[in-house]
């Protein structure tokens, strides 16, 4: 297993901003990794950041799509997170090959 992390101060400095709560804003932009769909991350960004939300995506989405290529650079992605202001990607290695290297 191989832990790879991405910075995301630009979506910190978003949060602060907007006095955002950033465990409801980790929450949206967990949920549109998973599912990718614009449509899902429009309601949710509604639904809890109104007014704002349309400002907050319009900062948000270069950094999500920069999230989504490191989630695209490998297909053996296990999981993903964010702890401690960082955005983790868990990838599943084949244990055979690294033997083999």
């Amino acid at each position: 297993m191989k832990l790879h992390t991405c910075n995301i101060f630009p979506i910190l400095q978003i949060a602060k901003r907007y006095g955002l709560d950033t465990e409801k804003l980790f929450t949206v932009i967990l949920d549109f990794l998973s599912h990718r769909r614009e449509e899902i991350l429009n309601a949710q960004l509604s639904r809890w950041f109104s007014p704002f939300d349309v400002s907050i995506k319009r900062e948000l989405r270069p950094t999500l799509y920069e999230l989504i290529s490191e989630l695209n650079y490998t297909d053996n992605v296990e999981d993903f997170y964010i702890k401690n202001n960082r955005f983790y990607i868990k990838d599943h290695t084949n244990e055979h090959a690294d033997r083999d290297e």
